[in-house]
């Protein structure tokens, strides 16, 4: 599985978010945005729904944005697809059959089971804190 285009955006919102808020000043959609280089009302959408499931915090009026919160950094991946995308993907056959499992599997079920469940590991365990250690340590950037 490849996470969706929202789910990375969301991620990189968030690495960007926890980087570069300065004192718990709110940062603007607009300038995470620019700062991204990702649509603004797509992006926009996509933080309303962190902050409605308390990912994030957010702030309204003149100097309003989106500010990190107490759950923030210990949020893990798989939080933020389960949030945006749902964990559908995850569950269902990769042919699309409907009846497909370890007492009926698919010609490729036994094979992919073992992968889905270290990917499913992975995004568990890695949470935005360890996303923005890793791109402060390697010196990578967020922006395309």
């Amino acid at each position: 599985m490849i996470l969706s285009k929202t789910v990375g955006y969301a991620l990189r919102a968030l690495i960007y978010l926890v980087s570069y808020q300065k004192e718990k000043k709110p940062i603007g959609i607009k300038e995470i945005a620019e700062g991204l280089e990702v649509p603004r009302p797509y992006l926009s959408k996509i933080m309303q729904e962190l902050s409605k499931r308390d990912v994030i915090g957010s702030l309204k009026g003149p100097n309003g944005g989106f500010l990190t919160n107490e759950n923030t950094l210990q949020t893990n991946i798989l939080k933020i697809v389960e949030i945006l995308d749902g964990l559908g993907s995850f569950q269902s056959c990769i042919l699309g059959l409907n009846k497909c499992d370890n007492a009926n599997p698919c010609p490729v079920h036994d094979e992919l089971i073992v992968h889905r469940e270290s990917l499913l590991e992975t995004l568990r365990n890695k949470k935005i804190i360890d996303l923005r250690q890793e791109f402060e340590e390697n010196g990578k950037v967020l922006i395309n």
